[in-house]
């Protein structure tokens, strides 16, 4: 997943970077903010990543419904 410095709360390239070798601290935590209204989730509980490949977003089901858009699978991947 790519990420900007800032939005990672980071204020340069971490070491290892580049090689695929760091790892952002939501992923880690497996807390991720939801793309649709910004509060924060657990991935698998309450937030769940969109199953697009290389979309990497995580949302809220009912924030999707909301928007209007069509959730076709709550299981989408977890990682």
């Amino acid at each position: 997943r790519v990420l900007h410095l800032g939005c990672a709360g980071l204020a340069e390239v971490p070491e290892g970077a580049h090689e695929g070798k760091w790892i952002c601290e939501g992923c880690t935590t497996r807390r991720h903010r939801c793309v649709v209204c910004r509060e924060e989730g657990t991935v698998g509980e309450d937030v769940w990543r969109c199953s697009k490949s290389n979309c990497g977003r995580f949302f809220h089901v009912d924030c999707v419904r909301a928007a209007g858009y069509h959730v076709v699978d709550e299981a989408v991947d977890e990682e």
